[in-house]
């Protein structure tokens, strides 16, 4: 067996490990000595559910508790992220702190119902089952040891309400004790693990908007009713999102995925193996949330913003190539866009469709704004701002001074067109250099 591992930053007092069956001898009631002492200097982390009964008390989404009420922090370097409360302003105090006591006593945290008891969640190497034992914490302000009144500290937890706290963290305690007992095993979480472990954990209302979205549906076989009634819960959503993180961290399935999107996520899977033996690294870029979290729920590598205010957030010559997928067209700032690829990376590959395809010239000498393959909105839904074709692009970048090392141009039927491509072309792919 090996030391107590606790989810929680390290106490600098070594625990003695106790049996429920352990009495204690402790009260905290008002007219104490200490009274609101302990919330005076508050380092308070917080569970999930924490996080649910809180929010739920105060009335605002998790989104704008986690904003306004906490701070987040690592439990390993690099690694899954916990939460604290977060004092007030300038303080140290807990920021519902009242002379009378507690402002939200009926939903206080974990950590507090707890003290001056500790929960050690005890593990042996490759689990992630937590395994009930104790603590004593005595710390020289509490006058609480003082008082003659023992109790266990079964009766303890049953009369500060526990055993419902403690059930409904537990999914979040075993996950966090697997990551902690794998060591290098795992390795590090990546960045888009690290933020869906935060979203699935903390964040239940924005997990909840994830669960609704379309690619969640296309990509988990989740039947009609137990999605309705997740929506509906969030104490089952939470336990839900307890099962997709052991999932799609450690492989551990319990949610069956759609037939065909497992063939494709399988497909992935081999591809990013291939990636990772070859050394590469990618990263995509995404302006709304919805599509942020459909990347991470598929393993890929996001950062949210905006592509016209730049890429400022990679160094000059990151990427041996910059990808712009059939994007250009729904771009106001052209130039500025095409630099910022050939700054950040090496080569950059662009593909847009060509507006002087003969279909779409057809069209407009008819009177109507062209639709294909390639250009597949009606002109009151698209989001194209700008319609050209390969001259104008290729006059463009004779201006940027840009070089055009290589040209491909396919019809809608997706073969390559060697003659007249600005003519028979639909769609054209250009490799660009300095």
């Amino acid at each position: 067996m090996s030391q107590p591992d606790i989810p929680f930053p390290q106490s600098p007092v070594l625990p003695t490990m106790l049996a429920e069956t352990h009495e204690i001898e402790f009260s905290c009631h008002k007219g104490i000595g200490c009274w609101n002492a302990c919330c005076s200097n508050i380092d308070i982390s917080l569970t999930p559910y924490d996080v649910l009964r809180i929010k739920t008390r105060l009335g605002i989404s998790s989104t704008e508790f986690l904003k306004d009420y906490t701070v987040p922090y690592e439990f390993d370097k690099d690694s899954i992220a916990g939460i604290k409360f977060r004092p007030v302003e300038g303080g140290t105090a807990c920021r519902f702190m009242k002379p009378e006591g507690c402002d939200i006593y009926s939903d206080r945290p974990t950590a507090c119902r707890y003290y001056p008891v500790a929960l050690l969640s005890m593990r042996k190497q490759d689990e992630y089952v937590d395994r009930d034992s104790y603590a004593l914490v005595k710390e020289d302000h509490c006058k609480g040891h003082e008082v003659n009144r023992r109790i266990t500290i079964a009766d303890y937890r049953k009369e500060q309400g526990l055993e419902e706290y403690d059930e409904l963290a537990r999914g979040w305690r075993q996950l966090v004790l697997k990551k902690k007992s794998s060591g290098p095993t795992i390795g590090k979480p990546s960045l888009r693990s690290r933020q869906l472990f935060f979203m699935a954990c903390y964040d239940i209302d924005r997990f909840r908007e994830f669960v609704s979205a379309e690619s969640f549906t296309k990509l988990f076989d989740l039947p009609q009713a137990e999605k309705e009634a997740l929506m509906a819960d969030d104490v089952a959503l939470l336990q839900f999102a307890f099962r997709f993180l052991r999932q799609v961290l450690f492989g551990e399935e319990s949610i069956a995925l759609n037939a065909e999107a497992a063939q494709e996520r399988l497909a992935k899977v081999q591809e990013k193996r291939l990636i990772e033996e070859r050394g590469a690294k990618g990263y995509g870029v995404e302006l709304e949330e919805a599509g942020v979290l459909a990347a991470i729920a598929k393993d890929i590598n996001v950062i949210q913003g905006n592509l016209e205010q730049g890429l400022a957030g990679f160094d000059d010559q990151t990427f041996n190539h910059v990808v712009l997928s059939r994007t250009l067209q729904t771009v106001r700032h052209t130039e500025r866009i095409l630099s910022e690829m050939l700054r950040v990376g090496r080569e950059a590959v662009v593909s847009f469709p060509n507006f002087a395809y003969w279909k779409n010239r057809l069209a407009v000498m008819g009177g109507r704004m062209p639709v294909s393959e390639d250009l597949p909105y009606e002109w009151f839904d698209t989001p194209n701002l700008r319609f050209f074709t390969l001259l104008d692009f290729e006059s463009l970048c004779a201006k940027m001074n840009l070089v055009i090392r290589e040209r491909q141009v396919l019809d809608e039927a997706g073969r390559l067109v060697t003659e007249e491509p600005n003519f028979l072309g639909s769609l054209a792919v250009y490799r660009l250099g300095r």
